[in-house]
């Protein structure tokens, strides 16, 4: 590999071909026809009817995605739209199944049992189909049916109840995360996103509190009282988020920073914490000059460290004269590991091959180039004897 270049081996996406471009569009058509057919005879047929009419478009696009697979298809995003879709359209058709054996959708049980499944073919087709996208629709459905169980088990819990329940349940996904990130599984990141979601609704559910800050001492109800705590976490997160994402093979999680972030700034900007607590708020101390000082020192320190050891197979780059494998050098000079830079590398058209493991050709043993080289007899010399 070129010491600056990327690597030519490295994979990279496939481009759709004219076919799957046929397909997104035909299979978003598809379910789009399925769901208007369904609004303009809402009134007209029964609730059976309309249950069969959401479940197979939705095991159709199932189906579909099945065959693809089966027939070798690589995984594009023709089979993301699809999976998505039918897994939309799958937990539409169980709260009509709901609605046509004469329940309440809305009730806790039913809410568990349909986000739960549901949540659980996301799963389940994101580990078998390997779509890492559906990790993230599980995960969100999952996070529903988690707050609905615990609502049937406390009975209405608070606003601050429904908060650590959201905590609890990032910690729970960021171990999951963990343990895909080391099986090598695609969905780890895609399940921090969630964790992210989780851990910023839980920190920022106070900006409803805003609708209250004119009103010193009141909030609307239920909504938990901000505090300086949770505007700490909610920074803490945010920006845990943004630095993984510049890492993580998905943006998600750098996107879920950002809202954070934004969050955070709207409720140390309206200083809610102190408004909501009788006081006037607004002043320059606090939150303003803490975060342009430490700010500013993490820049200067930023210039002032050297810079580190070479990050390795995580994408950094050594540092110029570093002796290691791939160090920066002049055209044409040795390099330690690898060829010198402008010079073709191992793989490149043009590029001279490693020897093959294994033993080598002892010296004066025919089969080695070097060898064969130096038994040939000088020109103008008698050929050998035999």
């Amino acid at each position: 590999m070129n010491a600056i270049a990327a690597p030519e081996t490295q994979a990279r996406p496939a481009v759709p071909a004219g076919r799957d471009w046929l397909r997104v569009a035909g299979g978003m058509m598809f379910a789009s026809g399925a769901l208007v057919l369904l609004i303009r005879k809402a009134s007209e047929w029964s609730n059976w009817a309309i249950f069969a009419g959401l479940l197979i478009p939705a095991l159709i696009m199932f189906a579909v995605v099945l065959v693809g697979r089966a027939r070798g298809d690589a995984f594009t995003g023709w089979q993301v739209g699809f999976l998505v879709f039918g897994t939309i359209l799958l937990l539409g058709s169980f709260a009509q199944l709901v609605n046509a054996a004469d329940g309440n959708p809305g009730d806790s049980l039913n809410l568990l049992w349909m986000f739960g499944v549901a949540a659980a073919v996301a799963v389940a087709t994101s580990l078998a189909l390997r779509a890492p996208f559906q990790m993230l629709l599980g995960a969100l459905l999952g996070a529903v049916a988690w707050l609905a169980l615990w609502d049937k088990i406390l009975t209405n819990p608070t606003g601050d109840t429904a908060r650590w329940l959201l905590l609890v349940l990032a910690a729970i996904y960021f171990v999951v995360a963990i343990v895909l990130a080391r099986a090598g599984r695609p969905q780890a990141s895609d399940l921090i996103t969630a964790a992210g979601i989780a851990a910023v609704v839980a920190a920022a559910i106070s900006i409803a509190a805003a609708a209250g800050a004119l009103v010193p001492g009141s909030l609307p109800g239920g909504v938990p009282k901000p505090s300086q705590g949770w505007n700490v976490f909610l920074l803490v997160v945010s920006l845990a988020l943004i630095a993984y994402e510049s890492r993580a093979p998905t943006r998600g999680p750098g996107y879920v920073g950002a809202i954070g972030l934004i969050g955070f700034i709207g409720l140390t900007g309206a200083d809610l914490v102190s408004r909501l607590s009788g006081d006037k708020g607004g002043g320059v101390v606090g939150w303003p000059l803490i975060l342009l000082l430490v700010g500013a020192a993490a820049i200067v320190v930023s210039f002032v460290l050297k810079p580190g050891e070479p990050a390795g197979p995580s994408g950094g780059y050594p540092a110029p004269g570093d002796p290691g494998a791939g160090a920066y050098a002049q055209p044409g000079a040795t390099q330690v590991g690898g060829p010198a830079v402008g010079q073709p590398g191992y793989g490149q058209p043009g590029a001279q091959q490693p020897p093959p493991p294994g033993p080598q050709p002892q010296g004066g043993q025919p089969g080695s180039l070097l060898d064969q080289w130096r038994q040939q007899p000088p020109p103008g010399a008698p050929p050998p004897q035999q």
